[in-house]
């Protein structure tokens, strides 16, 4: 079994938190903060 990436839970959650809010961030700044309709691809991960 390979070694964990974080030694402690909690942080590894905080870290996982972080980049998920900061991808959303990112997606919705592509499509939905310009005023554009969202590609079919990008749909699933873009419930806005």
């Amino acid at each position: 079994m390979q070694r964990p990436l974080f030694q402690s839970q909690t942080t590894a959650v905080l870290v996982g938190a972080a980049l998920f809010l900061a991808g959303s961030y990112c997606l919705w700044d592509a499509w939905g903060g310009r005023g554009q309709s969202t590609p079919r691809l990008a749909r699933p991960f873009t419930w806005w």
